[in-house]
């Protein structure tokens, strides 16, 4: 017996291994007793412990006194100390053991055909349990013998303790167990111990009805197995014990059990008109026929009882054929006729054929090389299986594990049938060549299973039959069964796309039709494949092919940016480009001569044309003002709807206006719709009558608003947004010739009642005027861009997929990039940099100030109150859901810094920020400069009115509550006398012209520098002909400084698209948050 460490790794735990090793190198181990496959120690610990283990085949049986469940560090000990004895050179194998008696097997012959002994063997019955061992007991008393008895179904043996008598028989006896060993002075061996234990684990334990044997009284208990029970070695630890039938009631026969193992074979003979098959046992060249008397106990090893012998079987011999010829004769005949079914059938029982011995076996050809290696392909449940086979002289051979291919011997044969009648072949395999092409199969991505077939789960058999197959193809291997696949069947045809293209009013009416190798698929299951983002796509048939990579793209655009009508597409006539990119693939193509008119006016565009300024426009458009109305022009040409992005203050109004008075001077009679905030109308109204006196405007805003049908003899129709989502109804059914949003930002939530009022108006021509398309995210962009080009940039949701979501969390830049060149063509910006050198100059500066030691103090108490309430709540509820405790805490310590009174009116009114607002006020006025205040809180600008009206300055004052907006802006326009003017930032940051100042402060700094921007931008605009200054107050070691660090980490998402920053509170991370609550 040869033991290796890494077995001995393999049993134990590291816990276990250690303290075995270290009992093994004190010197603490004594072998007792040696044998081939069989040893047992003792081990010196507190107490001492006796450890036995039986080997089979690669496999230890183990068993130690001190009942530990699992394999204990004195089995390791014991393992170390003989792995020491079996490798020495004094070692001297031990002869087994034999016994030897007489007994009788009354089994009563039957003929059966070698047609029931091979088909019952392609239906083997159940295999008994796995082994699971446990620990015994060792005890010394009385000896121990076993008796056997075989059944139609099952075979029993029962374990007896019994006294010997001095003559050598058996004196009373009782059927015992491994539980009696601690109440009884059993005299077993070690051995016969492990026995027990496995009969107590693996057999089922039944009562017998009493026979009454001499000196027996009671019910007796036994063991019932089944025939070629996986317990072999149970014989083999038995191999020295008695065994006798259980009939033998007297004691006096014992059965003959020969370890030595024997050999299983089947000799085949020519007879008249057949032939002739003989199960044989060969035993030290004795031959023992098989018949009814011999039956197949045990596997793993197998033993077999044949007549009054327990004979052990080398090798693996075929177990569910031993168990077909249970009970039969010794002979199976095969007539001539059935010769071609006969030898089908067996070369289908693994392991049979080598088995066999033939007449004149020395003159057999040989075969050392394969022919074809095969791949045999079939579907079951969710998998693809793949049978490796390997054709030797035009037989298959399956494909053999890898740790059968490293065992075996390199001059092993097989032996196959080949041809008819005794004619077969005998078989050496080429081991490496065979490796090789299974390691090329599992490279592919095939995982072979215990049973020796490849398994491909769902999600990757479709990639290894469309990627991997072909390659293996190339490499020499043939395939068998992919025709009859159901499930994974798949078309490598490149597919063929056919494109028809009709033009209606608004869009482009495509049929597409695409097949492979004449198969269709059809656009519902083309849509499917898209909408799943897999280019799998399910043919007619029932089969599966892959779209090219970049016709996957292409359509995916094409359908989300489309409508879906059973064979046809309905596209945006904004995608003429992308319709185009997508005929140029098609192997066949019709479009109609509008279609190719309007191609070929878009191939022929030279550039934006000059237009003459239109006559009765009273004013003066500066250069870039011009090409902005070109450009107008342009889009009305193309039918486009566009966004007028330039800079705050650059005169986007008077753009339109422009544009507008081209349009009547043209005998437009239709009227058109601007809509603006309501604190933007008086401004819109005075431009009107400036710059385009000859229009005929209606300002659609109060109570008294007259619903005119169609507003007959307006030029233009003014409203705000609140009248827009309130008259819907009645505006949905006027048909306008522009509808023009300004300030469009108001439109930037697409589930907002006031886009969806915005969507639905009727009109010719579309545009957006505002300085920040875009403020918190991309999906704004989305929203005003289906006001003004619907479809351009599909639906919301395909949107949010393909744009938004990598743009805004991952950084995509080429998802910006394409963002970016789809909307060009309708977005025009320019910045006062670019275009206004003529506008002085604006500074801006950050004015640091301290709080006071109260407010510190209020400060970081709020601070340290929040900060652990709001990452305790991110701990229990994560980021999403906790947003609100962060901005609750975020403007808790933002009012702090501004002034304590806003969320505690009884602590003292002290605020180093109020105090520095002052000192700058005060510089400002005394220079006789005008000055902007804004703030986020309104509270806030109370406090500062009253500190304005202590000290008698007049002031203008607007916050969202203010009623006459316009006479606010006038007064501070207009009157030398009232130079500050207090503004809320959400009510007064955009549509207003407040070029009398030059000093704009920012009280308190906001998530969106863009609304900061827009705020400074009221004054520094065209008409100003000062320097402008800006102060942004900001506290030391504050939230408010950390707002500042953040927004400089946050610049990255609209810059890429378009200009301004993206939303700063909805980029937040944990981590972010636990900076600014530091």
């Amino acid at each position: 017996m040869q033991i290796k460490n890494g077995e001995i790794l393999g049993l134990a735990s590291q816990e276990a291994y250690r303290r075995g090793r270290r009992w093994y190198e004190s010197g603490r181990v004594s072998l007792l007793e040696t044998d081939d496959d069989f040893f047992s120690a003792r081990v010196n610990d507190f107490p001492a412990q006796l450890v036995s283990i039986q080997r089979n085949d690669n496999q230890f049986v183990t068993s130690c006194t001190c009942s530990y469940p699992t394999t204990c560090g004195h089995v390791v000990a014991a393992l170390l100390q003989a792995r020491d004895y079996y490798a020495s050179p004094d070692y001297v194998s031990q002869s087994e053991k034999k016994s030897n008696g007489n007994g009788k097997l009354t089994a009563a012959p039957e003929s059966k055909s070698w047609r029931e002994v091979i088909t019952n063997v392609h239906h083997p019955g159940k295999n008994a349990a796995p082994l699971h061992l446990a620990p015994a007991t060792e005890r010394k008393g009385w000896g121990v013998y076993f008796t056997l008895s075989l059944r139609p179904q099952e075979w029993q043996i029962i374990p007896y303790r019994s006294r010997r008598r001095k003559d050598g028989s058996y004196g009373a006896a009782y059927p015992t167990s491994i539980h009696e060993q601690p109440y009884y002075r059993v005299n077993c061996t070690q051995r016969e111990n492990l026995a027990l234990m496995m009969l107590d684990n693996y057999g089922e334990k039944k009562y017998i009805a009493p026979q009454y044997p001499f000196n027996s009284y009671n019910d007796r208990l036994g063991y019932s197995l089944g025939y070629g029970a996986e317990i072999g070695m149970l014989f083999d630890l038995l191999r020295d014990s008695e065994f006798f039938w259980q009939d033998d009631l007297e004691r006096v026969r014992p059965l003959q059990v020969e370890a030595t193992p024997s050999r299983f074979q089947i000799r085949l003979e020519n007879v008249e008109n057949g032939i002739l098959l003989r199960p044989e046992l060969i035993r030290n060249h004795e031959i023992l026929v098989i018949g009814p008397r011999t039956r197949l106990l045990s596997t793993q090893p197998a033993w077999v009882v044949h007549e009054d012998e327990l004979i052990k079987l080398e090798g693996n011999p075929p177990r569910e054929f031993l168990l077909s010829l249970a009970g039969s004769s010794a002979e199976l005949r095969v007539p001539q006729s059935e010769l071609g079914e006969f030898f089908a059938s067996i070369e289908r029982v693994p392991g049979l054929l080598p088995h066999f011995v033939l007449p004149q076996s020395e003159n057999i050809p040989v075969i050392d090389d394969f022919t074809e290696k095969s791949l045999h392909l079939s579907e079951q449940y969710d998998n693809l299986l793949v049978r490796l086979a390997f054709v030797y002289g035009g037989k298959e051979v399956e494909c053999q594990m890898p740790e059968e291919a490293m065992a075996a011997d390199a001059g092993a044969e097989l032996l196959l049938h080949h041809g008819e009648g005794l004619n077969f072949l005998r078989v050496r395999r080429n081991h490496p060549a065979e490796m090789e092409a299974r390691e090329a199969l599992v490279a592919s991505g095939a995982r072979q299973s215990t049973t020796g077939e490849f398994v491909l789960r769902e999600s990757r058999a479709l990639d290894w039959l469309l990627f991997e197959l072909p390659k293996l193809i190339a490499q020499g291997f043939v395939v068998y069964g992919e025709g009859r696949l159901k499930q994974f069947r798949v078309n490598r045809a490149q597919p063929q796309l056919r494109m028809a293209v009709n033009t209606e009013i608004d869009w482009f009416d495509c049929r597409l039709g695409i097949d492979f190798n004449g198969i269709a698929l059809s656009l519902k299951e083309l849509r499917k494949s898209l909408v799943h983002q897999t280019r799998y796509v399910k043919l007619s048939d029932g089969s599966t092919a892959l779209l090219p990579e970049d016709w996957q793209q292409r359509l995916a655009h094409m359908f989300n940016l489309g409508e879906i009508e059973s064979d046809r597409v309905k596209v945006s006539r904004h995608h003429l480009t992308l319709i185009d990119a997508l005929l140029e693939e098609a192997d066949s193509r019709e479009t109609d001569e509008t279609y190719r008119e309007s191609l070929e006016r878009l191939r022929n565009f030279k550039g934006i044309q000059s237009q003459p300024l239109p006559k009765r426009f009273r004013g003066t458009l500066r250069l870039y003002q011009k090409r902005g109305l070109d450009w107008l022009y342009f889009l009305q040409e193309f039918r486009f709807g566009g966004c007028l992005a330039d800079d705050m203050g650059l005169g986007k109004t008077i753009q339109a206006l422009a544009l507008l008075q081209s349009e009547k001077n043209r005998g437009i009679t239709t009227p058109s719709l601007i809509v603006c905030p309501t604190s933007a109308l008086f401004n819109w109204q005075n431009e009107l009558e400036r710059f385009t006196p000859a229009l005929q405007v209606l300002t659609h805003a109060g109570m008294d608003r007259r619903r005119a049908k169609n507003f007959d003899g307006y030029d233009v129709v003014l409203m705000s947004y609140g009248i827009l989502r309130r008259d819907i109804e009645f505006l949905q059914n006027v048909r306008f010739h522009y509808a023009i949003l300004d300030e469009s930002q108001h439109i930037k939530n697409p589930l907002s009642q006031t886009a969806k009022a915005a969507r639905i108006l009727q009109a010719g021509h579309r545009l957006v005027l505002t300085g920040t398309p875009v403020e918190n995210n991309t999906q704004e962009l989305w929203s005003q861009f289906n006001f003004l080009n619907p479809g351009l940039l599909g639906s919301l949701n395909y949107f949010r997929n393909a744009f938004a979501r990598p743009i805004e969390r991952e950084r995509d830049h080429t998802a910006a990039g394409l963002l970016r060149r789809m909307i060009f063509p309708f977005i025009l910006r320019r910045t006062k940099q670019e275009v206004a050198q003529e506008l002085p100059a604006k500074v801006e500066n950050l004015f640091y100030c301290d709080m006071l030691p109260e407010q510190r103090k209020l400060y970081e108490r709020w601070r340290d109150y929040y900060r652990a309430h709001v990452m305790h709540q991110i701990d229990l509820q994560g980021l999403e859901r906790s947003r609100m405790y962060v901005l609750e805490g975020l403007v808790r310590l933002r009012q702090i810094c501004c002034h304590p009174s806003l969320i505690d009116q009884q602590v003292a009114p002290v605020s180093g920020k109020f105090d520095a607002l002052n000192d700058l006020l005060e510089n400002i006025l005394a220079e006789d400069h005008k000055v902007l205040v804004f703030s986020q809180f309104v509270r806030m600008l109370r406090i500062i009115c009253r500190r304005l009206d202590e000290q008698g300055i007049p002031y203008a004052y607007l916050d969202g509550h203010t009623r006459d907006r316009q006479a606010q802006v006038d007064r501070f326009q207009n009157d030398p006398k009232t130079r500050v003017f207090l503004i809320s930032l959400k009510a007064g940051g955009f549509s207003l012209n407040l070029t009398a100042a030059d000093y704009v402060i920012l009280y308190d700094p906001w998530w969106n520098p863009a609304a900061e921007a827009q705020a400074i931008d009221r004054t520094h605009r065209i008409g100003q002909e000062k320097n402008v200054f800006a102060y942004k107050l900001i506290v030391r070691n504050s939230v408010e400084e950390k707002i500042l660090q953040l927004q400089e980490r946050k610049r990255a998402i609209v810059a890429d698209l378009i200009t301004t920053d993206a939303g700063l509170f909805k980029q937040l991370s944990a981590e972010d948050i636990e900076v600014l609550f530091s």
